[in-house]
């Protein structure tokens, strides 16, 4: 499976990065089958321990 990571967003709109990730969730969605679950880590975190 081939995902395509690149949309038409202008890089002034503040949740920029949002796009891409719902664009991935989309393209995930449509080839999971019904019984499974779908899981989006995202790493832009800071663990401070």
């Amino acid at each position: 499976m081939s995902l395509i990571t690149s949309v038409g967003v202008p890089r002034y709109k503040k949740i920029y990065a949002t796009h891409f990730k719902v664009g991935l969730l989309r393209q995930v969605a449509d080839v999971l089958n019904v019984d499974m679950l779908m899981l989006l880590l995202d790493m832009d975190i800071v663990a401070i321990g």
